[in-house]
């Protein structure tokens, strides 16, 4: 067999029904007992927000179909007003939002099955050891409640975090699943892990991680099984994706937005960055008097405020929670006023004004970054580090400490598995885990602040590979 091929293994036992009736007992009771989660992003996805992934937005929009709910509710997330006395009560009171959110438990309950499923067969586990990995696929719907700023129980949370959640972890199954079939077989479960990355996408425009991570393991299966046609299918396989998320995101536009065709907003995004980490001194940088005097008024306010990097307390972690936490406020209070409210008073109309504010902030972009090229990647280096701790642990420096010592743990005992057997199923797995985790953080700190929801993703994963290694690692000295 190629180098690494795992062996064929035995057939696995039965679908043992109590694990999956103790994931639907354990969803049921969080859905009945936790109140619908609200949040400042839910309003968006309610009212169909142009900007928005269309999965989630059609998902709600479909029950309040169903149930032919009036149009109050989206009006009211559409003005801003979901944290009303009138919206609560509809919202309480109306059967739309109470049945989505049980479908995403169900969904839920079923997507930690599923991967609890997929290690077994895959390892053969016994009891003991499936209730351990089953216990580890709670591990995100148990530490956001408890351990976040937010206390989300996130399959009753109004946000695309009910469903993709959920779809990752299938997502993760079919590529474990995919990662140790036989050679024929090995199609059918990256096919459908294929399906599930698109349908991530199509939720959250952060999970196409999952797709570039889906292309790294079909590219290391080819090299592995030295499959070089295969790289022709592999290159469909992304025009499919790209063309196929496209078309899909321009029908839901014609038909919910009137084609409406988006505005790249990197640049404003890039900008809010760029002010956290500069001082009034970089206002030299920009050529354009007005946009000068804009930097500096917005600065002023920060200053006042202590938003930028300057006012950062020592320490990697420190400076990356500092940042998370004034990006918004930079963002909404000080930026949006002052550079829309520019727009507003020269007389720029409003369907005019975000294209030509992002269009200034590009210019801004241009001309501020070589002053803050260094201080850019140092901070995004250290956003990726709290993505890193985040994914595994909490935050705070002695959870850093924490998920640093876990990392090289499972580093050393992923690479002395593999020196005692090129063949090590557990080693492979971890390597996976260490892959979609580190994909996850780096690309997620490119684009915002790495905060526990968003990394959290494959925690489960991960521990789930740490055991697995473990339980190797006591076979092989057992058999001694």
């Amino acid at each position: 067999p190629p180098p690494g091929r795992p062996p064929a293994g035995r057939a696995p036992a039965e679908s043992p029904g109590w694990l999956l009736g103790a994931f639907l007992s354990f969803f049921g009771i969080l859905w009945y007992f936790a109140p619908i989660g609200i949040y400042p992003d839910s309003g968006s996805y309610i009212s169909l927000q142009n900007g928005r992934e269309p999965l989630y937005p059609i998902f709600l929009a479909f029950f309040r179909f169903i149930f032919r709910e009036e149009d109050t509710i989206v009006w009211l997330a559409s003005s801003g007003q979901l944290d009303s006395e009138k919206a609560i009560e509809l919202i309480n009171r109306w059967p739309a939002l109470h049945v989505s959110t049980l479908v995403q438990s169900l969904f839920a309950a079923f997507a930690c099955y599923d991967l609890t499923q997929s290690v077994r067969r895959t390892f053969h586990l016994q009891t003991a050891m499936t209730v351990l990995t089953g216990l580890c696929t709670l591990i995100p719907y148990v530490l956001t409640p408890l351990a976040s700023a937010s206390h989300m129980v996130l399959n009753k949370a109004v946000l695309t975090e009910g469903l993709a959640f959920p779809m990752s972890a299938i997502f993760a199954g079919r590529m474990i699943r995919g990662l140790y079939a036989e050679w024929e077989q090995k199609g059918r479960h990256y096919g459908t892990a294929f399906l599930w990355a698109l349908l991530l996408a199509l939720t959250r425009n952060q999970m196409l991680v999952a797709f570039a991570v889906w292309c790294a393991v079909i590219g290391f299966e080819l090299l592995r099984y030295r499959r070089w046609k295969g790289f022709c299918i592999l290159g469909l396989a992304v025009v499919v994706f790209v063309g196929g998320r496209g078309l899909i995101n321009r029908i839901y536009n014609g038909i919910a937005h009137q084609g409406y065709t988006g505005t790249a907003t990197g640049s404003y995004n890039i900008l809010t960055t760029l002010l956290y980490l500069s001082d009034t001194a970089d206002a030299e940088a920009l050529s354009d008097a007005v946009q000068r005097g804009l930097f500096l008024e917005m600065h002023t306010q920060m200053d006042a405020e202590g938003m930028t990097r300057a006012f950062a307390p020592q320490g990697i972690l420190n400076r990356a929670y500092h940042y998370e936490e004034y990006y918004d406020m930079i963002g909404f209070t000080i930026q949006q006023p002052c550079l829309f409210g520019y727009m507003e008073r020269e007389g720029v109309p409003e369907g005019e004004q975000l294209r030509q504010v992002t269009d200034m902030a590009a210019q801004m972009d241009q001309e501020l970054f070589p002053r803050l090229a260094g201080d850019f990647v140092s901070n995004y280096l250290a956003t990726a580090v709290s993505g890193l701790t985040r994914s595994i642990a909490a935050s705070g420096f002695l959870m850093g400490i924490y998920a640093a010592v876990m990392y090289v743990l499972a580093i050393a005992l992923m690479l002395y598995l593999w020196k005692k057997d090129r063949r090590s199923k557990a080693a492979l797995l971890m390597l996976f885990a260490l892959l979609i985790i580190c994909a996850n953080a780096f690309a997620t700190a490119l684009m915002i602040m790495c905060l526990s929801r968003y990394m959290i993703y494959y925690t489960s994963l991960f521990y789930i590979a740490g055991l697995m290694c473990l339980r190797e690692l006591y076979q092989s000295r057992s058999r001694r």
